[in-house]
């Protein structure tokens, strides 16, 4: 004889069916992209080139929360100061958090600092063409442009570095699908991998 059914009880959890597919693991690939469950620790091999890991002898083992929110809420900071202050009480309130471990060989950690230094390197120097200008502008008396020019260049400067902090990023959330995270940024070697 089986026991009542409870209507008004608290759903349970159940795992994911797609990850289910997989084994069980709490990863799997769909369309060369990894998707994952809200806390998940991946396989012992770098998440760009795909080598074995051994941590703290030919790599690091990094712990990363990210947080994903709708892109589209971005469009928000088109309303100005109003906008951006809606956009960081609405980002805050509806971001969901995952927590992956990975791992980076030090060929994957060398490549990845030599791509943010070069790429900071030249927001620096934007930066200071940029200063250069407005104070050579100030000092010769010379038409407003130079100061004009020299504060859309650090303008510009400000924006390359966010972009650079963006786009330099280890892995990115995608998207988020009933509780299954899609991470972006793996190498194919380490997608192959895990097939």
């Amino acid at each position: 004889m089986s026991e009542p059914v409870n209507p008004y009880a608290a759903p349970t959890a159940t795992s994911n069916p797609l990850l289910l597919q997989q084994g069980g693991a709490p990863y799997a690939v769909r369309d060369n992209q990894l998707v994952v469950e809200k806390y998940v620790e991946l396989p012992a091999f770098c998440y760009k080139t795909g080598d074995a890991v051994v941590a703290g002898v030919d790599g690091k083992v990094y712990r990363k929360t990210i947080n994903y929110s709708s892109p589209w809420l971005a469009l928000l900071i088109l309303l100005g100061a109003i906008g951006i202050i809606v956009y960081v009480i609405t980002h805050c309130c509806t971001r969901k958090p995952v927590v992956v471990g990975y791992h980076l060989s030090d060929k994957a950690i060398k490549k990845l600092f030599r791509k943010r230094l070069i790429a900071y390197s030249i927001c620096g120097l934007i930066l200071g063409v940029s200063i250069l200008g407005i104070t050579q502008g100030n000092s010769y008396g010379i038409n407003s442009s130079f100061i004009v020019l020299g504060f859309a260049g650090i303008a510009v400067a400000l924006i390359s570095a966010l972009v650079t902090a963006s786009v330099t990023n280890v892995m990115r959330v995608k998207k988020h699908v009933y509780g299954s995270f899609y991470l972006a940024g793996a190498g194919q070697a380490f997608i192959n991998r895990l097939r």
